[in-house]
């Protein structure tokens, strides 16, 4: 459904486990009258999604880093900011599609995407050593910079 395709993902065994933050006891409910074949592509598509997250994290930055500092903001957070970000927006009498949006730390990538999905597309998220950006002078254009909001 429309509803789950921008819902931030969870994973399988975080739904249907009591003992997580993302439990889901009508999911669970559900799981247990599905029949063993949409089980199974749930459990496929589960898999395949876990898979992609593992690549996209192993793959390794063209700068030294520290695996601390890399730590993708869930989309909850972007969501917590949208309103402040439509606010920006509004004042530089521009869509949200069209505020320019900065974030220097790039981890996976995922920040981009999450702020696609609510809506900004004009968003600046590369691999790139922030410190040597700022020693080249090579800041790209932004009408804000926001980087792991809380």
């Amino acid at each position: 459904t429309k509803k789950e395709s921008t819902a931030r993902w969870v994973s399988l065994a975080d739904r249907l486990n009591p003992n997580r933050a993302a439990f889901d006891p009508k999911f669970r409910e559900e799981w247990k009258n599905l029949s063993k074949g949409e089980r199974k592509k749930i459990i496929a598509e589960d898999r395949l999604k876990i898979r992609e997250l593992q690549q996209r994290a192993s793959k390794p930055l063209p700068f030294p880093t520290d695996s601390n500092d890399h730590c993708e903001t869930s989309k909850t957070a972007y969501q917590h900011i949208t309103p402040f970000l439509e606010l920006l927006a509004c004042g530089q009498n521009k869509l949200p599609s069209e505020l320019r949006i900065f974030d220097p730390y790039y981890c996976a990538g995922t920040m981009a995407q999450h702020l696609q999905e609510l809506g900004f597309s004009n968003v600046h998220n590369q691999p790139n050593d922030f410190y040597e950006t700022i020693r080249n002078n090579k800041i790209p254009p932004h009408d804000v910079l926001i980087t792991n909001p809380p």
